[in-house]
C-alpha cells in the first residue's frame, strides 16, 4: 500500500487523470449511470430520456461514418475504372491512328465526370434524406441480428435438449440392460439354495378293483354250498 506517501498538486491531478482514463477504458454501464444520477439528483427518466438523445447521436454519427465510407469506396472504384479504360483507349489509339489523339476527349469528358464523383466523395456533408434512409437500414440490420441471435440460441437449446433426452435415454437403457443381465445370475444362486426335493413315499395300491373281481367268485361258492347241503 501506498501509505504515508506524499504527492504534489500536479502528481495528483496526473493520478486522477490517469484514472479516470482507466476508468474510461473500462466503460460504464447503465446502472453505473443511473447511481450517479441519483447521487446527484438526477431523475431516473431525465437520465433515460439524455441516454436516448446520446444514442441517437451516436447512431448517426455511425450512419454518416457509413454513407462517406460507401462514398470513398464508389469513388476509387470510378477511379480504377477510368485508369483502365483510359490506358486501353490510348493503346488502341497509338497502335491505329497514331497521328490523331481522339483519345483525349473521352479522357477529358470523363475526367470532368470523375472530378465532380471526388467532390462529392470527399465532401463531410450529408443530406438528411441519406441520413434517415441510412437509419433506417441500420435499424433493419440490427433487428435482423437481433432475431438471427434469438433463433441461434433456440436452436442450441433445442439442440441440447434433445442431447440431454437422447443421453437420458441411452442410460436408462444401459441401467436396464445390466438389471436384466443381472437377473439369470440372481435365478441360479436362489435355486442353488433351495430345498432339496421330498423323497417319494410308499405306493398305495388300489385294491377296490380286485374285490370286485373276487366277488362273483365268493357268490358262486356259496350257490355250490347250498346245493350240496339240498342234496344231502
Amino acid at each position: 500500500m501506498a501509505e504515508g506517501r506524499y504527492y504534489s498538486d500536479e502528481e495528483v491531478r496526473a493520478i486522477l487523470d490517469r484514472a479516470l482514463k482507466h476508468e474510461l477504458e473500462r466503460g460504464t454501464t447503465y446502472e453505473d449511470l443511473l447511481a450517479a444520477a441519483s447521487e446527484v439528483g438526477i431523475s431516473a427518466a431525465a437520465l433515460e430520456q439524455a441516454v436516448r438523445e446520446i444514442e441517437e447521436n451516436r447512431d448517426a454519427e455511425r450512419a454518416r461514418e457509413r454513407i462517406l465510407a460507401r462514398r470513398r469506396r464508389a469513388f476509387m472504384s470510378h477511379f480504377w475504372t477510368f485508369v483502365g479504360v483510359q490506358v486501353f483507349l490510348f493503346a488502341l489509339n497509338w497502335l491505329t491512328t497514331p497521328w490523331y489523339w481522339w483519345f483525349v476527349y473521352p479522357l477529358l469528358g470523363w475526367g470532368l465526370g470523375l472530378f465532380l464523383h471526388a467532390r462529392s466523395a470527399f465532401s463531410k456533408e450529408v443530406s438528411d434524406r441519406a441520413l434517415n434512409r441510412e437509419l433506417k437500414k441500420m435499424g433493419a440490420l440490427r433487428k435482423r441480428s437481433e432475431r438471427s441471435k434469438a433463433y441461434t440460441i433456440d436452436k442450441a437449446a433445442a439442440e441440447l435438449g434433445a442431447a440431454l433426452e437422447e443421453g437420458a435415454g441411452m442410460l436408462l437403457s444401459k441401467l436396464a440392460n445390466q438389471v436384466r443381465s443381472r437377473q439369470p445370475e440372481r435365478r441360479v444362486r436362489l435355486d442353488d439354495h433351495a430345498a432339496p426335493p421330498t423323497p417319494p413315499g410308499p405306493t398305495r395300491v388300489d385294491t377296490s378293483a380286485a374285490e370286485e373281481a373276487l366277488r362273483p367268485d365268493e357268490t358262486r361258492t356259496d350257490e355250490a354250498r347250498h346245493s350240496e347241503t339240498r342234496r344231502g
